[in-house]
């Protein structure tokens, strides 16, 4: 899609990790549920739809799709991966690019969901950061290929502890797309951005469909 630096790495890392917890909601009740827990005990869920045979993979789509925003802050997420130019975006500018960076995620993963079955989580840690976050450490095992290390990066919103960065084998996810998109923003403008990600969410569309 846009020119990436030596510090992007392939998105399929992050289509795991993200599929492995954007599946189910974090758990309701009167306190908010500790970040291991919910990573725990999302993930076990999860896995068992990824690794259903039997569901269909628009299925597993639709379930991604609608529980979203329900475990991950998207809004927080948006203005970090903008970095310094969010606050330069009109309201339309910002409307728009929300609407196609989350379009590139979903079909970014959903493209890819069949790949990711017998997958194995296992969740080895989780320590405190700056203004309140957690982070919760994982390891994603898969198939005849070494682990993933995969940290959660996860904020207290309204009583609820929500996904705000994905951190692949050190390196972090929103780091990643914020370099990308400034590289673009400085070059075209917040208009080039957008266009070249519905550009590129248009042609994953075709090629599904074809």
């Amino acid at each position: 899609m846009m020119k990436t630096s030596r510090k992007s790495f392939s998105i399929a890392p992050i289509v795991t990790a993200l599929s492995v917890l954007l599946l189910v909601p974090s758990l309701g009740g009167s306190a908010p549920t500790p970040p291991k827990e919910i990573v725990e005990t999302t993930a076990r869920t999860a896995l068992d739809i990824l690794n259903n045979g039997d569901m269909p993979s628009k299925e597993k789509i639709d379930k991604l799709e609608k529980l979203f925003l329900s475990t991950v802050d998207y809004p927080t997420i948006t203005r970090l991966v903008l970095g310094r130019n969010w606050r330069n975006l009109s309201e339309a500018q910002l409307d728009e690019f929300s609407e196609e960076f989350k379009r590139h995620l979903s079909t970014t993963y959903g493209r890819n969901l069949d790949n990711y079955t017998k997958l194995e989580i296992e969740v080895v840690g989780e320590r405190e950061e700056p203004r309140g976050d957690r982070t919760v450490k994982t390891h994603i095992k898969r198939p005849n290929a070494e682990a993933v290390l995969v940290d959660y990066r996860m904020r207290n919103r309204e009583d609820a502890w929500k996904i705000i960065d994905v951190i692949i084998e050190g390196v972090s996810m929103v780091s990643n797309f914020r370099s990308q998109f400034q590289e673009v923003i400085s070059n075209g403008g917040a208009d080039r951005l957008i266009e070249l990600l519905r550009e590129k969410n248009d042609a994953s569309v075709e090629t599904s469909e074809s």
